[in-house]
């Protein structure tokens, strides 16, 4: 990986860096995949098939409402403090932290509140809704809601003081090892220890993540200085984008269940979770590239960042294509681990696949897109992508089935990636493109 990398860069700097962030980004997340791996078949195997999916939907719940309720000040976390300490701006700097924290610390407190009397009351006294099986583990998994918030907010800001390597460790190392290690002290678990385990990983991680974040974020002395109605409202827009975002992930298997059978959705969500492996490496180096990003954007320093943007587009491609190649050449083969029925998945995984690799091609275009102040066009953008998804589905997917859906959903990848490459690049002057 470092040669693969050095052939690309040239400058001392970039190889530093590519050795002190880069590849132990990198080694992190292979290891957080083997623990997944790992705990995965332990907790299949130990719950079974009906327990392991409620346990799943339970939390899956939990991790929506939050990306939906957070997304949008922990974007905020990763953006403004590199934009406001390249400018010299320490007051609105220790600012925005008092206020965003303020702001988390009320979320996580009245949102897990408010979902619980809701449920409780129409459950119990109203009787809308039936007790089912989801019922009482979505709200234990609850108390999991204040934890994993913190954990991602401290996780954000360590990203935004450029310290990205330890921002990764508390979802990607302690989270996984402590879960693990409650899992294997129970032995004979349930699904009630597990849910329980969970919840007390969080706890570790957002303990973690903030002690972390207290040794490597010095504010006293600073007179703190508040901008809160710009803040407020970049929160609006990022939490317009992160509800847009959210809905056009989820939105090619919602279509697909509603016109084709159980049996395509499981297959055509495998052959999807396959082909996003192609875009692990983007989906790092915007993690790591988002604080030099802003900051080099907030000095107006174009020249830089526009060197920097292509490397990364470059690089990412490289290592990117590989797996590309492997998934297409072995498609039958790997879909067939998941089960015999999935190897029906193979025209679905290749179209998808080729719309993640010109998607990497065009580059970080929407984490540049966010960092350099243009959500706005993210968001007309994300709308058009899901009006192309539903249109397209429409169409497609009653006489294709999963193939039409992957169509679909590639199509609108493509579609969003060319409008937003030409519109950022007409407002900034600067390329995403791999060609720059």
């Amino acid at each position: 990986m470092k040669n693969i990398f050095g052939f690309i860069l040239k400058d001392e700097g970039d190889k530093k860096r590519l050795s002190k962030v880069v590849l132990p980004s990198i080694f992190i997340h292979l290891i957080a995949a083997v623990i997944y791996v790992f705990t995965i078949l332990l907790l299949t195997r130990k719950l079974g098939a009906r327990e392991y999916g409620i346990f799943t939907y339970s939390f899956t719940c939990i991790s929506l409402i939050i990306s939906l309720l957070m997304g949008g000040i922990n974007v905020m976390s990763v953006r403004e403090p590199p934009a406001l300490l390249s400018k010299g701006q320490i007051g609105l700097w220790k600012g925005f932290y008092l206020w965003s924290s303020r702001f988390v610390l009320l979320v996580c407190i009245i949102v897990p509140l408010l979902i619980t009397t809701f449920i409780l009351f129409a459950t119990h006294f109203l009787h809308l809704f039936k007790y089912s099986p989801y019922t009482l583990p979505i709200l234990f998994a609850l108390a999991a809601f204040p934890f994993y918030s913190l954990t991602n907010y401290y996780s954000s800001w360590l990203r935004g003081q450029r310290e990205p390597v330890l921002s990764f460790l508390p979802d990607n190392i302690i989270k996984p090892v402590f879960f693990l290690i409650i899992l294997v002290c129970f032995f004979h678990f349930n699904i009630w220890n597990a849910i329980w385990a969970r919840d007390l990983s969080f706890v570790a991680s957002s303990v973690f993540a903030f002690i972390v974040f207290r040794k490597m974020t010095k504010m006293d002395g600073i007179t703190a200085e508040y901008d809160i109605p710009a803040w407020k409202t970049s929160l609006k827009s990022f939490f317009f984008l992160t509800a847009l975002v959210s809905v056009s992930s989820r939105l090619d298997i919602l279509m697909l269940g509603f016109y084709r059978d159980a049996s395509q959705v499981g297959i055509y969500g495998g052959a999807d979770m396959i082909a996003s492996k192609i875009f692990v490496f983007q989906a790092l180096m915007n993690q790591i590239s988002t604080a030099s990003i802003s900051s080099l954007h907030a000095l107006k320093d174009k020249e830089k960042l526009q060197n920097m943007v292509t490397k990364i587009t470059r690089g990412v491609t490289i290592v990117s294509i590989p797996i590309f190649l492997v998934i297409i050449i072995f498609n039958k083969w790997i879909l067939s681990f998941l089960g015999p029925a999935f190897i029906n998945g193979q025209s679905a995984l290749i179209i998808l696949c080729i719309g993640q690799l010109i998607s990497i091609a065009f580059g970080p275009v929407g984490n540049f897109a966010v960092t350099t102040k243009n959500e706005k066009v993210s968001i007309v953008f994300a709308l058009i992508r899901i009006a192309i998804i539903i249109l397209l589905n429409v169409i497609l997917t009653p006489i294709l089935g999963m193939i039409g859906t992957a169509i679909a959903t590639s199509v609108s990848l493509v579609f969003w990636n060319v409008g937003m490459f030409m519109t950022i690049k007409k407002r900034t002057g600067l390329s995403t493109w791999i060609f720059g």
